[in-house]
């Protein structure tokens, strides 16, 4: 672990462990409601960002993410359509940046695992049935 590793993996270890509680509540979710949250992760997409994307350019990106970073997208727009994750005594925030969590170090990789089994959850489960990840 470096010294930047040592003053950065709190702050992104809160960050992977949003996007992997994330993961979890919209795993557990129906194709409705996953309906609604991916609506949104295009409308956010297509408005993000210096130049708007077209719907099919946006699709893309999304489709074509790592899971981690899907789970991010799904995060924020969970929290812009008020849709609670479910997890009783977790809070959540935006993550400021989805598309750099699978850049983020190992360390706060494994904090974020270990954060999350503090609430009851295998981080095998973040993703289960999340056919959109």
């Amino acid at each position: 672990m470096g010294i930047f590793d040592l003053f950065t993996a709190g702050k992104q270890a809160d960050e992977i462990t949003r996007a992997l509680i994330g993961g979890y509540a919209v795993s557990k979710m129906n194709d409705d409601q996953r309906q609604v949250i991916m609506f949104e992760v295009i409308i956010n997409l297509i408005q993000s960002g210096p130049f708007r994307l077209k719907h099919d350019e946006a699709s893309k990106k999304f489709y074509t993410s790592p899971a981690i970073v899907q789970a991010g997208l799904m995060v924020n727009a969970m929290i812009n359509l008020k849709i609670h994750h479910g997890v009783p005594g977790f809070q959540w925030d935006y993550i400021p940046n989805p598309f750099a969590l699978p850049t983020y170090s190992k360390n706060a990789a494994m904090r974020a695992y270990s954060n999350i089994r503090k609430y009851g959850i295998d981080p095998d489960e973040c993703f289960a049935g999340n056919k959109e990840i």
